[in-house]
């Protein structure tokens, strides 16, 4: 099981956000894709789940042709995106909330339910509350676990520490080791370059619109041109 992305091209309307990308997802593997703002991060997991149309180019999952597939259907082939901005329902509870992640499912869930409680146990805690009145990284718990409710194969995550608390944010990326170690592949799209590198096997970088670095993550870290423009001075920390 494979996502691979051969010269992808997409926007909004006559504007082209994305301009010929190659990428690609093997079993796995945890993949960071960095960038500054409005190089087309949001943009490219939104054309990969069915969001957005592609203008040019293939996208392959698990041996299936997504570019022209509805989102629910690829939902159901188990790439499942938890966008930014969390997307929660803010009046329904917490459990509510995980049992709408399940809804393409006609299995029993008790044991998943379990499982998230497990990896988040703050949200076991507040299981009744309504979602809309836990805090910021408490809701990016819940948007990663209703996830985890539709049993992914590919968790296709947008800056998932955006505003949060650094302690917040190291719990995060903590948890979504845990859900790769789990044999879940990742596609992460974060500004914490030094973060996001740090978890994952590969990496790209994506400027306006195109990918222009790629590599091990290891040697994206050690990479002059990342150093300077995506790291700064936490490399000395």
């Amino acid at each position: 099981m494979r996502l691979e992305i051969k010269n992808l091209s997409a926007g909004y309307g006559p504007i082209q956000v994305l301009q010929g990308l190659h990428l690609r997802v093997e079993p796995g593997e945890l993949i960071s894709v960095i960038g500054p703002n409005g190089a087309g991060k949001s943009t490219l997991l939104r054309t990969i789940s069915g969001l957005i149309r592609p203008t040019t180019g293939s996208i392959t999952f698990d041996g299936k042709q997504l570019e022209k597939m509805p989102a629910d259907q690829i939902v159901r082939q188990g790439l499942i995106h938890v966008p930014e901005g969390r997307r929660i329902f803010s009046k329904l509870s917490v459990l509510e909330n995980l049992e709408m992640g399940a809804y393409t499912r006609r299995d029993a869930i008790a044991k998943d339910l379990d499982d998230v409680f497990g990896l988040f146990p703050r949200l076991a805690e507040r299981r009744i509350q309504k979602a809309g009145t836990l805090s910021g990284g408490e809701q990016q718990m819940l948007a990663i676990g209703r996830a985890l409710l539709s049993k992914p194969k590919l968790l296709v995550l947008d800056e998932p520490s955006m505003g949060l608390a650094p302690l917040i944010v190291r719990s995060i990326f903590e948890i979504i080791q845990k859900i790769r170690s789990q044999g879940v592949m990742v596609l992460l799209v974060e500004q914490n370059a030094l973060q996001a590198l740090g978890l994952a096997d590969r990496g790209y970088v994506l400027e306006n619109g195109r990918i222009v670095l790629e590599g091990p993550a290891k040697d994206l870290l050690a990479s002059e041109a990342v150093r300077r423009s995506y790291l700064g001075e936490s490399l000395v920390h």
